[in-house]
Order: C-alpha cells, then sequence, then structure tokens
C-alpha cells in the first residue's frame, strides 16, 4: 500500500508531465465545467486555472469560446462523449482574449470514484490548417492551369488542323488545270509541236502561279499558329481580287467559265492574307459549281458602314435550307462539282471563321438552279485617322 507521501510524488510526477506537453490538457465534470486545466491550456485560453476551476464558481468550457460554432459543437458531442464514444473534431476558434485559430480537439471519458469525468486534449492546428488550405489553393490552381493548357492545345490543334484543311482545299483548284494540260499532252496523238509548246507553257504558268501561292498560304499559316495579331493595312482591293483571279485564272478557263472583274479601285482597311484565303475559297467554290460557259462577276458597293465585295455565279445555286446549314448550324457540306471535282465542305466555313476573326462577315443569296452571290462584309475605316497598335489598326 502506498504511503501519502508516494502519493503526494506521483500526483506531482502526473501534473508535471500534464503541464510539460505542448498541448492543453483539461478535465471537465460532467457538466463541461473545468475541473483541471494545465500550463498549455492556461496559455491556449489566455486564462489562468484557478479561475477555470474556481470552486465556488468553475466555468463551463463552452464560456471561453465566443464563435457559435465551437460552442454547438461541444453542445453536440458531449452526451456521446458521457456514454464512452470518444469523439475528435476540429473548429476555428475565437476565444474571448487571442486571435482565431483552428484548434483539433480529442475529448475521452473517465470514471473514476463511480463519477464521469472528460479529459480533453486540445492542439492547435492553424499551421497545418494553413499548409492544407496553401496545397489545396495550389492544386487548385494547377487544375485550373492544366484545363487552361489543354484547352490552349486542343485550340491550337484545331487550328492546325483547319490551316492544313485550308491548305488543301486552296490548293486543289490550281492543280485542276496543271492535270488537265498534262493529261491532254499525253492522251492527245495528234497534237503539233506548237500545241505541246503551248500546253507546256499553260503548264509551267500555271506552276509558277501555284508555287506563289503556296508560298503565300504557308506564310500565312505561320502567321496562324504563331497567333500573331491580325495585321490591316491600307490596300487597293483591286489589287487582291486580281491576285486571286489569276491564281484561278487557268481552272475557269478549262471549264471557259468568264470571270468579270467590275472591282472598283478603293483602299480598303484589311488584312491581305485574310482576305485572299478567302475570295480564293469562294471563287474557287464558283468554278466548281459553274457549268462550262457559265458567268463569274466580281463587283463592289458600299452598304452602310461597309465596303462589299460581291461574287455571283450561274451555277448550280443552293436551296435556303442549305444555307442555313453552312450559316446557322455550321455544318460541312461536300458536294461534287459540275465536273465531279471533290472538296472537303469545310473551305466555306472556314472563311465564314476568317471573316469573323477579321470583324467582317459574309453573306449568301441564292435560288435553286439560279446561281450563287457571296457578298463580303469588310467595315469602312477612316485610312487618314488610322493608327497601328501592337499589330493591331486602331481608327479615330
Amino acid at each position: 500500500m502506498k504511503s501519502d507521501s508516494e502519493d503526494a510524488f506521483y500526483k506531482e510526477l502526473l501534473r508535471t508531465y500534464i503541464d510539460s506537453t505542448n498541448d492543453a490538457i483539461f478535465v471537465l465534470c460532467d457538466e463541461m465545467k473545468f475541473l483541471l486545466c494545465n500550463n498549455a491550456g492556461e496559455k491556449c485560453f489566455a486564462v489562468q486555472e484557478k479561475r477555470l476551476t474556481n470552486h465556488n464558481k468553475r466555468m463551463s468550457i463552452t464560456d471561453i469560446f465566443k464563435d457559435k460554432k465551437t460552442i454547438d459543437l461541444f453542445n453536440h458531442h458531449f452526451p456521446a462523449i458521457l456514454e464512452g464514444q470518444p469523439v475528435r473534431f476540429e473548429s476555428l476558434v475565437q476565444l474571448n482574449t487571442v486571435p482565431e485559430q483552428w484548434m483539433e480537439f480529442t475529448c475521452n471519458r473517465v470514471r473514476l470514484n463511480h463519477a464521469n469525468m472528460v479529459i480533453i486534449i486540445a492542439r492547435d492546428i492553424t499551421e497545418r490548417i494553413k499548409t492544407e488550405l496553401s496545397i489545396k489553393e495550389y492544386n487548385s490552381n494547377l487544375e485550373n492551369l492544366i484545363k487552361e493548357r489543354t484547352k490552349d492545345l486542343l485550340i491550337a490543334n484545331n487550328q492546325k488542323d483547319k490551316l492544313f484543311s485550308i491548305i488543301a482545299h486552296d490548293l486543289r483548284a490550281p492543280f485542276n488545270p496543271i492535270i488537265g494540260y498534262s493529261e491532254t499532252m499525253i492522251e492527245e496523238d495528234n497534237l503539233s509541236i506548237h500545241d505541246y509548246q503551248d500546253l507546256a507553257r499553260k503548264i509551267y504558268s500555271c506552276s509558277k502561279k501555284t508555287l506563289r501561292f503556296l508560298d503565300t498560304l504557308l506564310n500565312w499559316s505561320r502567321f496562324q499558329l504563331c497567333e500573331s495579331a491580325i495585321c490591316k493595312q491600307p490596300y487597293n482591293i483591286v489589287e487582291i481580287v486580281n491576285s486571286a483571279i489569276d491564281t484561278l485564272y487557268e481552272s475557269a478557263n478549262i471549264k471557259n467559265i468568264t470571270i468579270n472583274n467590275n472591282i472598283e479601285p478603293v483602299q480598303i482597311y484589311l488584312d491581305k492574307n485574310i482576305l485572299t484565303i478567302v475570295l480564293r475559297n469562294i471563287i474557287s467554290n464558283a468554278i466548281k459549281f459553274t457549268s462550262h460557259g457559265g458567268f463569274i462577276t466580281l463587283s463592289t458597293f458600299v452598304e452602310k458602314d461597309d465596303h462589299v465585295i460581291s461574287i455571283s455565279d450561274t451555277g448550280v445555286g443552293m436551296s435556303q435550307e442549305t444555307i442555313d446549314r453552312i450559316f446557322k448550324e455550321k455544318s460541312t457540306l461536300s458536294n461534287k462539282g459540275t465536273d465531279g471535282e471533290e472538296g472537303t465542305g469545310l473551305g466555306l466555313l472556314f472563311c465564314i471563321d476568317l471573316m469573323n476573326k477579321h470583324e467582317g462577315k459574309i453573306n449568301a443569296f441564292s435560288v435553286k438552279g439560279c446561281g450563287t452571290t457571296f457578298c463580303l462584309k469588310i467595315p469602312k475605316r477612316d485610312i487618314k485617322k488610322s493608327n497601328h497598335v501592337h499589330g493591331y489598326t486602331t481608327l479615330n
């Protein structure tokens, strides 16, 4: 049996151990009132133990909190704790005398002399929570960055596919006359030397034009893939239209299609590469869907705040349903031309996309069997009052 001196020693040893820990330790009676509080608990709650455990007026643990959430958590869990269930919870604690801090409470019931007591260990986890929140924020930012990069990659990949399709679409027409003239030289047995020379000159001319066209197309593709700004400058629209027609002249000549160029000389602020691509696509389609001996007419006029370039043909035309599918539903339509010419059905959608990027528009008017008219609308600008900023043209 232990002596009184031994009991005093072990009590002092136990108290010394409790006071040496960094965690706040306190003991409550079954009424949630303080029976004991260690040194760390005094520092944590900024209140002396004798005030908490005053026999005449013991404080309840809920008296030292001023945030409703922590008080509600203790009130909610205390009945279960008294029944012997160990409970652990976290709360952003607001005390009466110190700044708010995140704390973790570990609660266990013990029985001593047939009385219920609750031992609570309170640990400051503010730094841990801050670290977790920082990691969570970092992960969230990283996830958003990955989503943005993935989106950028998808856009870039889509843009690349578009560019390849544009190149394939635009190169198809210039090669048709080269192939046609070559087939004539191979299949015709009664050609004279003069005929051979004439065909060779045409092939040479078409090849040179196609090479220039390819260089322009590749430069524009690099420009697009590098996400360069649209560069608008004043151009005489006649020069751009003549260049587009020149590239496709032989294709029209093979089908004996007459191209009437009624474009008036006017300077327009535009991106030359974009408009050239759009014109070539639309004129190429007009040739494709116009029968032998037909006509294609280009003209310009002003409509309110826009310069309008009109391309009309006497081809097979489109129904209003087809026009709506292209312009409203953004559907691709790939139909063979009047000579069986193949296509991807993407060219017109790209033209619409490019004109939107150029702050312009494309409209189409057509009657089935009576031809089609495309109108390219380019906003008017006061050339004298314009300024260039970072590759863009800003106008007053």
